[in-house]
């Protein structure tokens, strides 16, 4: 009885993750979605779709690369003794995302030690040059938009106009454009990657592994 249940549990679980089993009005909005695609660009294919929305992300956010840094990038980055490489690396989880103890009464209590460490990286190959930060905000945003890409295509969703209008809605210009908005870059691209490998690992039993992938990667973007 058990294991029926459990069987009917993953059926419906993988049926979900592949957008067979829906709600009719989303149904109906996915075939809606599939015939304006089919309708703009009948021989686009889910990977060439997802390739040319990664190509608008690069072309809309690559005039941030010559940017400098503004706001709280200063506090975060400039003055982030975290960054420099004299400190020790578990530096990072004991300091806020401003360097600041998190144990003290000041300071800006955000936990981000991935998103920190990624900015050591910078500092290390570059310093302080703000085009090598942008540059990994900007790539990461276009894995953002191709990993986005595939989440629609694993759930049956044509995805030209979504992925399209992930990579230049203007929302992402501040968590681009700024480099502390990595935090939020690295989240989504953790995110998406979890939700990939937990479809994986549901849909197809050979892949059971991918849902440890997937917890790490539900950890990681806690972190991020």
């Amino acid at each position: 009885m058990v294991n029926s249940r459990n069987r009917n549990l993953q059926r419906l679980t993988c049926e979900y993750a592949e957008g067979t089993l829906v709600k009719p009005a989303i149904v109906k909005h996915s075939k809606h979605f599939a015939a304006i695609g089919s309708v703009l660009c009948p021989w686009l294919r889910p990977s060439t779709a997802s390739k040319l929305a990664v190509f608008l992300a690069l072309v809309c956010y690559c005039n941030s690369l010559w940017g400098s840094f503004v706001l709280d990038d200063e506090q975060a980055i400039v003055r982030n003794l975290d960054l420099r490489p004299e400190q020790p690396l578990y530096s990072l989880l004991r300091n806020d995302f401003w360097g600041s103890p998190m144990a003290g009464r000041s300071g800006h209590k955000s936990y981000r030690p991935l998103t920190v460490l990624t900015f050591r990286l910078n500092y290390w190959l570059g310093g302080l040059d703000p085009l090598g930060y942008h540059l990994v905000n900007v790539i990461l945003h276009a894995a953002a938009t191709a990993l986005f890409a595939a989440v629609c295509s694993g759930m049956r969703v044509p995805p030209l106009l979504p992925a399209t209008l992930f990579a230049v809605h203007p929302v992402h210009t501040e968590a681009v454009s700024n480099v502390v908005g990595r935090a939020e870059l690295l989240a989504a691209v953790l995110f998406f990657l979890a939700l990939l490998c937990y479809r994986r690992a549901i849909c197809a039993p050979r892949y059971a592994s991918s849902l440890g992938s997937a917890i790490a990667a539900t950890t990681l973007a806690a972190a991020a």
